[in-house]
């Protein structure tokens, strides 16, 4: 069962503070995403003498889960399966545990996720993955936009990756060779301006990233792709939209928030060999009741000089 002072630390408001409808809903909506709450419901009384009383009722949902898939792949029996256990101790953590026994590769990986590891909405994500061809390393923490009032986010990322990687020509394993991926990206938002309908940010951060690729035994005269050694430093400028919609029963048996609201974000980047560009831009079109449309366009480019 989930905790009291869980769910209460991840109010965006408190007793004697002034009455904020949008915060409100937007705690409501921060507590739905959580996967081990089956309804969040946040009822708010009439004034009286005053004050108003709000109710925070929540849900559990059966937070142990398990699936799986068996099937045959050229003759060879292939398979994967999770075991996901939410809402650990009621501290709002999950663990998961995936296991992917293919023809090329098996993979056992092993994901701990916890949404308050420096306090409330600060995210971090670890995964640990042991594969027949070697493994990966992985750590995420995040402060996400959770409210129009967030004066800043950030995200920080490291990756490490070895595994064996193949190259086919007409569907037939043309090389074969080892590769070694390395990744660290650290970003952090200033917020400009916000209102209950839009919050605009600038973004800085930084992007390096390495792929080695050596030869393995046998393939010594394999052709290796070129190797790959990045140092971005990134701006860019966020624009939110917020105009939500709560619908039931559209892609899962739950209430489910949409974003209506039109957002559009622009991102540079340079390093001592390259530049990059990302932009995309989204809005929502009502077309009844219960219905709208979702529309999102992106482009990205980026381009190297060689010496």
């Amino acid at each position: 069962q989930t905790r009291v002072r869980l769910i209460r630390s991840f109010l965006l408001f408190h007793e004697g503070e002034p009455f904020d409808r949008a915060k409100i809903e937007e705690t409501e909506r921060n507590l739905r995403l959580f996967s081990f709450l089956k309804s969040v419901s946040i009822n708010v009384s009439s004034p009286h003498d005053e004050v108003v009383d709000v109710v925070v009722v929540t849900e559990d949902e059966f937070t142990s889960a398990v699936t799986g898939d068996f099937s045959n792949d050229g003759g060879k029996f292939v398979y994967d399966a999770d075991y996901s256990q939410m809402d650990l101790f009621g501290s709002g953590s999950s663990l998961f545990f995936y296991f992917d026994h293919r023809v090329e590769r098996r993979t056992n990986t092993v994901e701990y996720v916890n949404p308050r590891v420096f306090g409330p909405y600060w995210n971090l994500d670890l995964q640990l993955a042991k594969n027949s061809d070697g493994g990966e390393k992985r750590v995420e923490i995040s402060r996400p936009l959770f409210s129009y009032t967030t004066p800043w986010t950030m995200d920080a990322l490291a990756d490490q990756l070895v595994q064996t990687e193949r190259t086919y020509a007409r569907g037939e394993v043309t090389s074969l060779y080892r590769q070694r991926h390395r990744a660290l990206a650290l970003s952090r938002s200033h917020t400009l301006h916000h209102e209950e309908a839009r919050s605009t940010a600038i973004v800085a951060g930084i992007d390096f990233f390495d792929d080695h690729f050596t030869h393995l035994p046998g393939h010594t005269q394999d052709l290796l792709p070129v190797e790959r050694r990045f140092r971005y430093v990134d701006v860019g400028f966020d624009s939110t939209g917020f105009r939500q919609r709560k619908l039931d029963y559209v892609t899962d048996s739950r209430e489910e928030d949409f974003n209506l609201g039109t957002s559009l974000s622009v991102h540079a980047a340079v390093a001592p060999n390259a530049w990059r560009f990302r932009g995309s831009a989204s809005t929502a079109w009502d077309l009844g009741a219960r219905t709208f449309a979702l529309g999102q366009i992106s482009a990205s480019s980026r381009g190297t000089s060689r010496h």
